[in-house]
């Protein structure tokens, strides 16, 4: 970076000194791409074709040409992406690469969800982490389901979550008492329970709930999901600012990886869950609970490795289920087989669970 003065003026006519300084896109959650969206900095974007070296007249020139095939041999995937394209985007390893923020993310307000959808809750806990409660509208066939309000603050006890929540449902004229699904490993349930709200226990079963989240985002079978992105209902927490962690669920997409390579030392389908460790997840655990609560939709469509594994052996999820495979029960062998065996008119698959 350099600090120069001189032919550089503000809209007072004042001559200002202005530090420049250059880098390679990263994340969307960099440091640098928020103070931009913030209008605290100025970003001025430039790729390849803007050093008339390599570009000009709207030709190669023949430095530029074996410059750019140096580029396209040494860069592949991500990397091509930030450092080629110049494009703001997540690494490989992201967990749900299918979420976008211009299609994912609708801003809507209170009256503009039907009057038959039905208002739920979901809430992850979190201290020193921030808690995350979101307060959800889904439609009567359980298909389509927007987040219209959240609270992510860190230094929130159970206690302070729970009045919060109750003023929450207050200003928009919801009932107390409607559904919450909490995180079922801690005891901070009870505590909102003490406070009047009707709180259940959560799937907690990451793999699962990571699949039924991929099934909404892809819209499978009809499913919808959307986030509005004035969800928060307070101003963003400095604590999360200051440490560079996404201030909502929206940032958490873009950083949720799954384990790296020199972690996956068993080879099992636990190797391929999120990596707990790193990033911010709290917004996106709230999410999976909600969307696994209300994910009871019944699919009689298994995936193609159904067949090959043979039954006993399945235990695929809603995420591998794809209805282009065409499943037929009656010319199935295996699953008549076990039909046959258990003596049931219909077996049951392993995300027809019971529910409250």
């Amino acid at each position: 970076s350099r600090l120069r003065g001189g032919g550089y003026y503000n809209r007072a006519g004042k001559e200002i000194y202005l530090c420049l300084s250059d880098t390679n896109p990263s994340s969307k959650n960099h440091w640098i791409k928020r103070r931009a969206e913030d209008n605290l900095l100025e970003l001025d974007p430039t790729i390849l074709e803007d050093n008339i070296h390599y570009y000009r007249d709207g030709l190669w020139t023949p430095e530029g040409l074996d410059y750019k095939e140096t580029l396209e041999i040494s860069y592949q995937g991500y990397l091509r992406s930030r450092y080629v394209l110049g494009e703001w985007i997540s690494a490989e390893g992201i967990v749900y690469v299918t979420f976008d923020d211009t299609y994912h993310v609708k801003e809507f307000d209170f009256s503009d969800v039907p009057n038959d959808w039905k208002w739920t809750g979901a809430v992850d806990y979190g201290v020193t982490h921030p808690c995350a409660y979101g307060l959800w509208a889904t439609s009567p066939d359980r298909l389509k389901t927007w987040l219209f309000k959240c609270i992510q603050k860190t230094g929130l006890t159970a206690y302070d979550l729970g009045h919060k929540i109750i003023e929450l449902h207050a200003m928009y004229g919801l009932k107390k008492r409607l559904k919450i699904v909490g995180d079922s490993a801690s005891d901070h349930n009870q505590t909102l329970r003490n406070l009047g709200l009707n709180v259940v226990d959560a799937n907690k079963e990451v793999g699962f709930g990571v699949d039924v989240v991929k099934q909404f985002l892809n819209e499978i079978d009809g499913r919808e999901v959307r986030f509005n992105p004035k969800m928060l209902s307070h101003d963003p927490d400095p604590e999360l600012r200051r440490r560079g962690k996404p201030i909502n669920v929206i940032g958490e997409f873009y950083d949720y990886q799954h384990l790296p390579l020199e972690k996956q030392t068993t080879g099992l389908p636990k190797d391929d869950l999120p990596d707990k460790s790193r990033g911010s997840d709290d917004g996106l655990d709230m999410t999976r609970y909600h969307l696994v609560d209300i994910n009871r939709k019944r699919i009689l469509t298994p995936p193609k490795s159904y067949k090959s594994r043979g039954p006993a052996d399945f235990t695929g999820g809603p995420g591998l289920l794809r209805p282009e495979d065409n499943w037929d029960r009656e010319t199935d062998a295996g699953y008549q087989k076990e039909k046959v065996t258990r003596g049931r008119s219909e077996r049951k698959l392993p995300w027809k669970r019971s529910r409250p």
